[in-house]
């Protein structure tokens, strides 16, 4: 991003940002040079809109929204970066907080795929409680700090919670090795 200024009508200065590049990258990536970083965008898997069209198709699917950018490296490294965010963001929002369930609410679990979407885990003996309204709201709260993020049509799926643990996160390859975050709710 080229930030300039202006003073009647004339540039007077061009500076270069880069805080805005290293923001897009996982806090354990942070101090890594330029060159490391480009390993890691070489070898991060893609998204793959496939696995989400299944995702929609799946029983305990309640409601999906969005799509899936088929993107690769570089773009689906800060995709997945994006999503993070994101759901981060709506975990501590107070008007999410109502439908956790610690909180008498039916959600189980808020948190991205490594495939590219959001998840959001329902109770499966509580989905009943889940309104059209509910989901509605949801998915503007979802959609309110995708916004934020540049991200006009996130991908969210809420199912039923069907115990499996779900991998979350970004997945890159650095050094040959895969790293992905898991997660399972108790």
């Amino acid at each position: 991003m080229l930030i300039a200024l202006v003073f009647l009508g004339s540039i007077v200065i061009i500076l270069e940002n880069k805080s805005e590049e290293k923001s897009l990258r996982n806090p354990n990536h942070l101090n890594l040079t330029d060159e490391e970083m480009k390993e890691i965008y070489n070898n991060t898997r893609s998204l793959d809109p496939g696995l989400f069209d299944e995702k929609t198709t799946q029983e305990t699917t309640i409601a999906f929204y969005g799509s899936v950018p088929s993107v690769g490296g570089k773009e689906a490294y800060e995709w997945r970066i994006k999503l993070e965010r994101i759901v981060d963001s709506v975990q501590k929002d107070k008007d999410f907080q109502k439908y956790l369930e610690k909180n008498g609410g039916t959600v189980q679990y808020c948190g991205s795929t490594a495939s590219g979407y959001i998840c959001i885990s329902i109770n499966p003996q509580r989905v009943n409680e889940l309104s059209q309204e509910d989901l509605e709201n949801i998915q503007c709260l979802v959609n309110k700090y995708a916004f934020k993020e540049g991200i006009y049509n996130v991908p969210i799926v809420i199912e039923e919670f069907n115990g499996v643990p779900l991998l979350i996160g970004y997945t890159s390859i650095f050094d040959g090795l895969t790293t992905a975050f898991n997660n399972i709710v108790k």
